[in-house]
């Protein structure tokens, strides 16, 4: 009876455990701070009204933002790939961690390529901004980075919707 116990706490155990570790890899910084485009595809930049912008400076925004994301999709799909490997590690009796290792390095340098790419597109914009719009952009940017709350990002969220958390 008491091996029965035994065996059933360890299981459970085992359960939990997995959840947590799971559940470290999913929340991992290396989703953050752009676990998406700056703005949702198909919406218009929030920003965009503060800015006074343009038809033209509009429009070359959301170009923008649309190859960055294009660029995006193929390194984020790589990403969660390393991902799901990681977790097939952990899910082994007695898990490889130097392999697990090696895949956490790689989707790091994945999501540098990310942040890398994002900031320079964002460089690229400032270029279209009269120097009153671009005190206004680096504002706003500074502002959004000073007062995300920890989890929030602007991409979407983990059920498909819009993941952003307002600032209140």
């Amino acid at each position: 009876m008491n091996d029965r116990w035994l065996k059933i706490t360890l299981i459970v155990s085992l359960g939990v455990n997995l959840g947590v570790l799971i559940a470290f890899v999913i929340r991992s910084p290396l989703l953050s701070p752009f676990p998406a485009p700056p703005f949702p595809r198909g919406d218009e930049p929030p920003f965009l009204a503060e800015l006074g912008l343009s038809p033209e400076q509009r429009q070359q925004i959301l170009e923008a933002r649309d190859r960055t994301h294009e660029m995006m999709l193929p390194l984020k799909k790589e990403i969660d790939a390393r991902h799901m490997k990681i977790i097939e590690i952990m899910a082994h009796e007695e898990p490889d961690v130097a392999a697990a290792e090696t895949l956490i390095r790689e989707a790091g340098s994945l999501k540098t390529e990310i942040d890398t790419a994002i900031f320079r597109e964002m460089i690229g914009l400032r270029a279209i901004f009269s120097p009153e719009q671009k005190e206004a952009f680096l504002k706003l940017l500074g502002h959004h980075f000073a007062h995300r709350k920890p989890g929030c990002g602007m991409g979407l969220g983990a059920k498909g919707g819009k993941g952003f958390c307002p600032n209140k």
